[in-house]
């Protein structure tokens, strides 16, 4: 039997044509391609599905620059080289270049011995179609049956491609992973001829294996970049940073060198709208590899003015589409997101090279152990700052130079950072994103009141004693307040953020201050998150159900003649994400019916446990819930706790 190959490669308007006529067991012309790791498994489990006459097509997916393509051309030559019961047409169509439709229909129809649309009584053939969308749409291309004759074998950058066709198709979707660390070192010895360099070179070579994360596309690149290079180590320093930082992998036409920003920018081009695309970009302010809360993350899109305050189920959709195209990546928990280093330099390479207006400039130094922030006269070219991750103790004590332009800044994480220079906040009057979390700050400035676009303050986990009224009540456009964890502030005043009229997310959980002024909080319309602690249990009842359904942290401290909790005492609470129980040594018993299921450091899940004085030690103790709430914490022994009820 004779196997025709047609490989048709999408030029823009027009598709060039090959067709090659071999022997099922010749080697002939086929795609030359790079050497291939830990493919083979996923090359037997490929091979298995053509055979399989239950199967109509596979979806190959994962992110760009992990392999499918060339996965794809491996199963072509594959094919051509040994045949296949169901192959006696193997048709490779690349549609990368987002050819018309009808351009590959009449180059498919061009092929005179294989009449399209194909019908049930065709000859066998497989399709394979490279860089396939999630629409992409069979009947269009002229094949309108599926079945053992018929298959299609495609690469998508996404998982929605596979969900698309199970809708009307049989499909089987198989995942291409970024390599594991051990294949990963194999890639790269064979591009360097690595294994015969000197100890200290084979150390740096390792660190740019871990740069690159697995990811086949990155290994090729920074391979070849460095292979004629004497000094690895710099080239280590600055992927440290950014892989921005590495010229060259910057795209260069002329020459075809550093393309492959140019390949992984297509997933982010195809974002339907502006929205998503300033939300990635805005992921790029964050350290690679990062882990970014996606409720927080949503709150940044809010305040940034990327989304709407009533949009924060399309923070959701935007993160799961972001998922979906592997420009971000999801951690181990269903709450994070993160982002990997290639896909971090992306943003920033996409945000540099951008001369569209609603990309703003940037500027990220954001965890490479930086002491120093730009000089005072760089702080006015750019309009969302990154200095997060630092060591970074003092900044510009000069005054501050025309910092109107400023959008976000974001300082977090600097444990050494103590104080905000005076006049530091009297320029940047368009600045709408302050995160000052997690550093050693305890005095907030008086000109914070000069800042008055702010919608987002982060003062969480920091030691400042003090917020006055003064400070708050011009800010009139702030929407966002965390002060979860601040030990030492016990004044907050509610009178002056109850009049701010934008508030939408106030969190005071785990503050020194403890919730007494329930009345207050109810002049604030917009709130939908809230974060409390209280300490005398007959708060909660004064709670009114449109508040309590707010209550998304609640913290019970030093609660007087609590006795027992359950399901009862959280019935309204339908947003609560966390609960906090300290030193509520009167506490007997505690309703397990509020979580599902109980398991507290590995004491047993039964109907009624005894806990003996001594089973406790002074230890937070945690458990998961996958109904009612999903974190519960008790903290500081309650000695009294006698029995957990289910």
């Amino acid at each position: 039997m004779r196997h025709a190959i047609k490989i048709l490669e999408g030029d823009r308007k027009k598709i060039k044509e090959l067709t090659t006529k071999v022997r099922p067991i010749a080697v002939n012309k086929g795609f030359n391609l790079p050497v291939l790791k830990g493919v083979e498994t996923l090359m037997t489990k490929l091979l298995k599905y053509v055979d399989d006459d239950a199967v109509d097509a596979v979806v190959i997916y994962g992110q760009r620059g992990v392999g499918k393509t060339t996965l794809l051309k491996s199963l072509n030559n594959r094919l051509r080289e040994t045949g296949s019961r169901v192959a006696r047409e193997v048709i490779y169509i690349d549609l990368s270049d987002n050819s018309p439709l009808s351009a590959i229909k009449e180059a498919l129809r061009n092929i005179t011995h294989l009449q399209l649309p194909l019908n049930p009584f065709s000859p066998r053939v497989v399709f394979l179609l490279n860089d396939a969308g999630e629409n992409t749409d069979f009947k269009e291309i002229g094949i309108p049956y599926l079945n053992h004759r018929c298959k299609v074998i495609l690469t998508a950058p996404s998982a929605k491609t596979l969900a698309c066709i199970r809708d009307n198709y049989r499909c089987e979707g198989l995942l291409v992973p970024c390599l594991e660390e051990s294949i990963a070192l194999e890639l790269f010895n064979h591009i360097t001829s690595a294994p015969t360099l000197g100890m200290e070179k084979w150390k740096i070579a390792k660190e740019l294996i871990n740069h690159c994360e697995g990811l086949p596309l990155a290994l090729t690149t920074v391979g070849k970049a460095v292979v004629d290079m004497d000094n690895w180590e710099e080239v280590s320093q600055k992927l440290k940073k950014s892989w921005w930082n590495l010229s060259t992998l910057k795209p260069n036409p002329s020459t075809g060198e550093g393309m492959m920003f140019e390949s992984l920018s297509r997933d982010f081009k195809l974002l339907d709208d502006l929205q998503k695309k300033k939300a990635f970009l805005y992921c790029s302010l964050f350290p690679k590899g990062h882990r970014i809360d996606k409720f927080e993350l949503v709150n940044y899109w809010i305040a940034e003015g990327i989304l709407k305050d009533s949009d924060k189920t399309y923070g959701s959709i935007i993160i799961n589409d972001l998922i979906s195209k592997s420009l971000l990546q999801s951690c181990n928990n269903e709450y994070s997101v993160r982002m990997h280093s290639v896909m971090h330099g992306l943003a920033l390479w996409m945000a540099s090279i951008s001369e569209e207006e609603w990309v703003m400039k940037l500027y990220v130094e954001a965890g490479v152990s930086q002491c120093t922030t730009p000089n005072a006269t760089e702080w006015g070219k750019y309009e969302w700052m990154s200095l997060m991750k630092n060591d970074i103790s003092l900044l510009p004590t000069k005054e501050m130079p025309d910092c109107t332009r400023l959008r976000t800044l974001l300082l977090q994480h600097n444990k050494r950072l103590f104080n905000l220079p005076v006049g530091f906040c009297n320029s940047m009057t368009s600045l709408r994103v302050l995160d000052l979390s997690h550093t050693g700050i305890n005095v907030i400035p008086e000109d914070l009141s000069k800042m008055v676009k702010l919608q987002l303050l982060n003062l969480s986990y920091t030691m400042i004693n003090n917020l006055s009224g003064d400070q708050l009540e011009k800010l009139v456009e702030l929407k966002i307040l965390n002060l979860e964890y601040t030990p030492k502030l016990d004044n907050i005043p509610l009178q002056v953020i109850s009049s701010l009229p934008e508030m939408i997310v106030l969190n005071i959980y785990r503050s020194k201050y403890k919730m007494q002024e329930v009345e207050v909080l109810k002049k604030l319309n917009k709130l939908r998150d809230l974060g409390i602690t209280i300490n005398d249990e007959k708060v909660l009842p004064s709670f009114s159900n449109p508040l309590t359904e707010k209550i998304r942290y609640l913290r019970m401290e030093n609660c007087r003649d609590l006795t027992e909790l359950g399901a009862a005492n959280f019935r309204y609470m339908t947003n609560l994400q966390e609960l906090s129980i300290c030193s509520c040594y009167d506490l007997v018993t505690l309703n397990s019916m509020m979580v599902d299921p109980i398991n507290l450091d590995g004491f047993n899940d039964s109907e009624e446990t005894e806990i003996k004085k001594t089973d406790l030690v002074p230890e937070s103790r945690c458990c998961y819930s996958s109904s009612l709430i999903n974190w519960l914490s008790i903290e500081c022994v309650m000695y009294g706790l006698k029995t957990f009820s289910s």
